[in-house]
């Protein structure tokens, strides 16, 4: 069988290297037939928490983002990853880190931004499917220099509009006092990730983050993305629809006391379909707004 040394450190404290290790217990009658070093090509990656997102001046995909690394300052960190949102835990190649292949990470510019690393996906780190499975729980655990403790966060219930929308949230309809339908970007039946409310506010987990909606300020307003794509509504057709451009996207929310979140683009409304499970934008001129639920925003904490 294939053992950590990392984890025996958790139960025996081992101070031997390697090559003295397999000696001793070789001689004991438990022969080491090979050792591997699991970090022999990844050389200064380290795990970062995501503090704050910004999106490049020069790019419209890339994004500037302060990452906290353990140095005491955060470090700047320029990514095209559409996945990434604030407060992740994500692998980062320090300056002067090597990765497997003999890829050689170090400062430099991207179209004119310093960035002092990489953040890196797990494919890049060489990882096979197994070690990913290990890693994804790891990276779920709170960062605090060290500590496993699970770390507990929350969407909560947008009851009053904010100074700025921006920031991560989950587009609700709330079934009742205790459960809700999280739009997961899909425009068909069944389009929602079922979800439970306790005190207005829903507990975060790896589904529900895969489905949570950016929201961005822009010059004239607000825009909405899903996995990178910008949600947008088309004149007269009462249908959902992605695009890669923010001409016809969301561009106001606001609040209401009596009808939720209201998020419109430049042509339509989005409400949530009780009769059909489904988020659609209702077209301004239509007459009936029958079966049309309000919906609500839950932000994530920190």
């Amino acid at each position: 069988m294939n053992i950590s040394r990392k984890w025996l450190k958790e139960f025996v404290d081992i101070t031997a290297t390697d090559k003295q290790y397999d000696e001793i217990m070789t001689i004991a009658g438990q022969k080491v037939e090979t050792t591997t070093r699991m970090d022999e090509d990844i050389k200064n990656v380290v795990v970062g928490k995501v503090l704050s997102m910004a999106k490049h001046e020069n790019s419209d995909h890339m994004w500037v983002c302060q990452v906290d690394v353990g140095d005491g300052e955060p470090v700047q960190i320029v990514t095209g990853a559409q996945n990434v949102q604030v407060g992740d835990l994500v692998p980062v190649a320090k300056h002067n880190s090597y990765l497997p292949g003999g890829v050689h990470i170090t400062k430099g510019k991207l179209r004119g931004v310093e960035s002092c690393g990489m953040l890196c996906s797990f494919k890049e780190l060489g990882l096979t499917d197994a070690e990913l499975t290990t890693l994804t729980a790891n990276l779920s655990k709170k960062y605090t220099g060290g500590s496993t403790e699970p770390e507990t966060k929350s969407y909560v219930k947008v009851t009053a509009a904010p100074e700025d929308w921006s920031g991560t949230y989950l587009v609700v309809y709330e079934a009742d006092s205790t459960s809700a339908y999280v739009f997961n970007g899909n425009d068909a039946v069944n389009g929602y990730v079922s979800a439970t409310i306790a005190n207005s506010k829903i507990t975060s987990s790896t589904e529900l983050d895969a489905v949570a909606v950016t929201v961005e300020k822009t010059t004239d307003g607000y825009t909405l993305k899903v996995n990178g794509q910008y949600i947008y509504g088309t004149d007269g057709k009462n249908t959902l629809k992605f695009t890669d451009t923010a001409a016809n996207a969301v561009n106001t929310i606001t609040l209401s006391d009596t009808d939720g979140v209201i998020i419109t683009s430049n042509t339509s409304v989005l409400r949530f379909n009780a009769a059909s499970n489904q988020l659609r934008f209702r077209y301004y001129k239509s007459s009936s707004y029958a079966n049309q639920q309000a919906i609500q925003l839950y932000k994530l904490e920190g």
